[in-house]
């Protein structure tokens, strides 16, 4: 049977988003999991965890005051608080669609080799059509275009560029304690978390064709800087190289691919660029909604 501990870091989010976030576990078809929430609200404070979830009779929510300061911190805590063989995110301002857990359950079952596993997500947008007309929809967020095209060891470089949506992500616990958890002091600890992992298991790693939950884009969500107490920036960060400088350097080391796949690969990295920041978003007047290439 596979078991899930469900990690939500918190910092004073609002109390229906949390709520709404919990409830989306408490639903799902799938019941087999723990929620460990690791709190850095002041326990003083009107939105602190326990306040929020008075009411909630569950004995498998677990809440933490967190020690430290952090995205990473606070995952950390969660995670190490748990013992289930898989770790799933869920932030405190997103929420799950019911069969996700039992999607997930059924291919590390059927795979159990795998390191992680991810899905796409609605993304609540606002958009202004040509006419100047205002309207609220949702697009497709943390969906890589052709995965399985993509050679094993060029993986990390895809997620590099285009993060994942991170409240779809399960990883096998086992895989965590080997790249030691989450150890950025900054907002990206995910991406760069990926990464390890892609580059230590390039085949164990699966993009799964569903859309598990949604993300929901507002001022003072967890992992926007600023909401969040987040620990010093230190000097040895890392830095975003430019984007044709690493690509040069891909081509380098596997010069011995076809021209056909580097024009692909290349092309929809820059595709998936575009999306991730709205540049190759088009308007469908026809349809009144918003599509990508």
């Amino acid at each position: 049977m596979v078991g899930f501990d469900v990690i939500i870091p918190v910092f004073k989010t609002e109390p229906e988003h949390l709520r709404e976030a919990i409830d989306s576990v408490l639903k799902q078809t799938y019941q087999d999991f723990e929620i460990y929430i690791s709190d850095g609200t002041p326990e003083d404070h009107e939105w602190h965890s326990k306040k929020t979830l008075a009411d909630y009779d569950d004995e498998r929510i677990h809440i933490l005051q967190q020690e430290g300061k952090g995205i990473s911190d606070a995952r950390n805590q969660a995670f190490q608080a748990g013992c289930n063989s898989y770790v799933a995110l869920l932030d405190s301002d997103d929420g799950w669609y019911d069969l996700k857990l039992e999607d997930y359950a059924k291919e590390f079952t059927d795979n159990p080799e795998l390191k992680f596993l991810w899905g796409a997500a609605d993304v609540s947008v606002e958009i202004v059509s040509p006419k100047g007309e205002n309207f609220k929809t949702t697009a497709l967020g943390g969906y890589q275009k052709e995965w399985a095209k993509t050679a094993p060891h060029h993986r990390w470089f895809r997620v590099y560029w285009t993060p994942l949506m991170t409240s779809t992500h399960i990883y096998s616990r086992k895989a965590l304690e080997v790249v030691g958890g989450w150890s950025s002091p900054y907002n990206g600890e995910d991406t760069e978390l990926n990464i390890k992992i892609m580059k230590l298991w390039p085949n164990d790693v699966k993009q799964l064709d569903g859309i598990y939950g949604f993300y929901r884009s507002h001022p003072n969500q967890t992992t926007k800087e600023g909401a969040t107490e987040q620990k010093d920036i230190t000097e040895d960060m890392t830095v975003r190289l430019p984007y044709q400088e690493m690509m040069s350097a891909l081509r380098l080391l596997d010069a011995d691919l076809e021209e056909q796949y580097w024009e692909w690969f290349n092309q929809v990295l820059h595709e998936e660029r575009g999306r991730a920041t709205g540049e190759t978003l088009e308007w469908s007047v026809r349809t009144n909604e918003r599509f990508f290439r």
